[in-house]
């Protein structure tokens, strides 16, 4: 698909909510600093016709955002790249904490269409977890029934992240 598609993308891409009112990282404007620093491009989804985001994502090889309709562009993506999606932590965990989703069972603790997505695709999928503002934690009786987490704002760890960066994304 790429050699039809034409064009310079960044290979390191955000996807910022800064254009939704929901699901947003409350201190979004520290991770995009810390992001720039390495190389990414910062984009809105909202901002960009569907041609140009399929070109974004057929030619990234990082991708970083939050749980949120940005990431249905993951089925143009290669399977050579790697996806931190943020989410909140419904298990109410006090440090924030991550996850490749290859060995992990998800259940009860987000909703799984992307990791559906990466899985077919092969693309290299983290789930990041934040801080979860809300204080919507997962009991017992919440087990059988759908968590919405639409309006769920997070706080992220900034120091946490860029360990975890440094770890597992910063040669790619």
């Amino acid at each position: 698909m790429s050699k039809y598609l034409g064009g310079q993308t960044n290979d390191k891409i955000y996807v910022s909510r800064k254009d939704s009112a929901n699901r947003i990282i409350f201190n979004e404007n520290e991770l995009i600093n810390f992001l720039k620093k390495k190389n990414f491009q910062i984009l809105e989804m909202s901002n960009l016709d569907f041609i140009n985001q399929v070109k974004i994502f057929n030619n990234a090889k990082i991708i970083v955002s939050m749980h949120g309709a940005g990431l249905a562009n993951l089925i143009f993506t290669k399977h050579s790249a790697s996806v931190v999606e943020i989410v909140p932590d419904l298990s109410y965990e006090t440090d924030d904490w991550f996850v490749n989703t290859k060995n992990y069972n998800h259940e009860y603790k987000i909703r799984k269409h992307f990791i559906d997505i990466t899985n077919i695709n092969e693309i290299n999928h983290y789930l990041y977890f934040c801080s979860n503002n809300d204080n919507k934690k997962i009991n017992e009786n919440q087990k059988n029934r759908y968590i919405n987490i639409t309006k769920t704002g997070l706080s992220i760890d900034i120091y946490k992240f860029s360990e975890f960066y440094l770890k597992y994304l910063d040669n790619i």
